[in-house]
């Protein structure tokens, strides 16, 4: 048996073992990008595959990637554990429509390597928005509606709305956020609006890339009385108007309005009061509502809140918009005879004001006059101490009477226009 070597040639043998270990040479890994695919706009799975761990194992692999060329480690990255075998990694927290460079890296002892470089760009852009009509309107509340396409990132979207284009009210839609590249039906009610309003209104819609608008619209809230009437509105010119008569019993403060029935009450009051023509309410207050004496509109407090029974200067202004007083009869008046008796000469109604022939109340008798043949309307100017102002559309041809002065005591439409700012 060869007997054990002595210490010195022991020292030489490790020696020479570590002088051979140092002669070997240290690899890093061979490690293969693999394609990106899953993009969205904020994410995408990338990965690779290891053909060679080098000289000694894997201890972590993964991708890195940047918005610049050549990402390192040193960059955004992922780490997808050990070992030599091939990996998936997902990248999130993307930019939308943003171009990304990608490597797959592995490390060994022998330290990083990296696979070719690839790019990819995540889907989207900025929203689309489609306003639809609104729908739904009363005197205080509205349905709003629209479509939105996300084009593939999270959109925040919200509706604007107010009395003017600068709107300065806002409230999110039920659907918020939108995703996904679909148009999405978007929708909202809003309440405590202001009745016989113009509203404008358009869709915000807001993601990563920026805002979108949709285009504006508008829509005309119904006006209420006291009663809770509802009566349709009509923008004429800078005005707005009722377009229908007036047909409450109360005061907008709730208190009650006198009625007047027999001839002989009517013809001696010069207080506050109204009746029904020919007394009949169920037959007048659809379409062609309450007669008011003169003293009902001086109280101030005829109209829903808001509006207030026309001066001689706001029949003009009317007037004159629509022509002057030997054409604007014929756009007031609603066409046909349904109301009116034949001829209703040159009716057109382009206004959309809808005058409708309610007649008259006389306070020399007390009697009823002019149904289907006139609509007499009171201004609230005072034009002397027993007249009023009034104006008259007939059926006979397309004159207005403009501001005449009747007696306070004569029962006559009323049509109310809302107050200006």
């Amino acid at each position: 048996m060869k007997s054990l070597k002595s210490p010195s040639e022991l020292l030489l043998l490790l020696v020479a073992i570590m002088l051979l270990s140092s002669c070997i040479k240290k690899e890093k890994p061979v490690v293969n990008t693999i394609i990106v695919t899953n993009i969205t706009g904020t994410s995408a799975v990338g990965g690779g595959s290891i053909t060679d761990e080098g000289s000694d194992p894997i201890l972590s692999k993964g991708v890195c990637w940047s918005k610049k060329a050549s990402p390192t480690i040193d960059s955004t990255k992922t780490n997808d554990g050990s070992g030599a075998e091939t990996f998936t990694s997902s990248l999130t927290g993307l930019s939308g429509a943003t171009t990304y460079y990608i490597r797959a890296y592995a490390t060994n002892a022998a330290g990083t390597a990296y696979g070719s470089e690839l790019s990819f760009k995540t889907l989207g852009q900025l929203p689309s928005a489609l306003l639809l009509p609104a729908t739904d309107i009363s005197s205080d509340g509205v349905k709003l509606h629209g479509t939105v396409n996300a084009n593939y990132l999270s959109t925040n979207v919200s509706f604007e709305y107010g009395t003017t284009a600068n709107y300065g009210s806002s409230i999110t839609a039920v659907q918020n956020p939108v995703t996904g590249n679909n148009n999405a039906s978007i929708d909202v009610t809003v309440s405590g609006l202001s009745g016989g309003t113009l509203y404008h209104f358009r869709i915000k819609a807001e993601n990563s890339l920026g805002i979108t608008y949709s285009d504006d619209l508008t829509f005309l809230t119904q006006l209420k009385d006291i009663e809770d009437n509802i009566y349709k509105t009509v923008i004429i010119g800078n005005q707005t108007w009722m377009a229908e008569n007036l047909k409450t019993t109360k005061y907008n403060d709730g208190s009650l309005i006198p009625i007047y029935t027999s001839s002989s009450e009517w013809m001696n009051i010069q207080t506050p009061g109204y009746c029904w023509y020919n007394n009949d309410m169920s037959g007048n207050i659809e379409g062609y509502g309450t007669l008011y004496n003169w003293y009902a509109v001086n109280t101030g407090n005829l109209c829903p809140t808001g509006f207030h029974v026309p001066t001689n200067t706001d029949w003009n202004t009317l007037i004159t918009y629509l022509g002057g007083t030997t054409v604007a009869g014929g756009k007031l008046k609603e066409t046909g005879i349904s109301h009116w008796i034949s001829p209703n000469s040159d009716a057109t109604n382009e206004s959309g004001f809808f005058a409708i022939p309610a007649g008259y109340r006389s306070f020399r008798d007390g009697a009823f006059f002019g149904k289907g043949e006139n609509c007499t309307f009171w201004s609230s100017t005072s034009d002397t101490s027993v007249g009023g102002g009034s104006v008259a559309v007939t059926s006979y041809n397309p004159n207005v009477i403009l501001v005449v002065t009747n007696d306070k005591r004569y029962g006559e439409s009323v049509r109310c226009v809302k107050n200006s700012k």
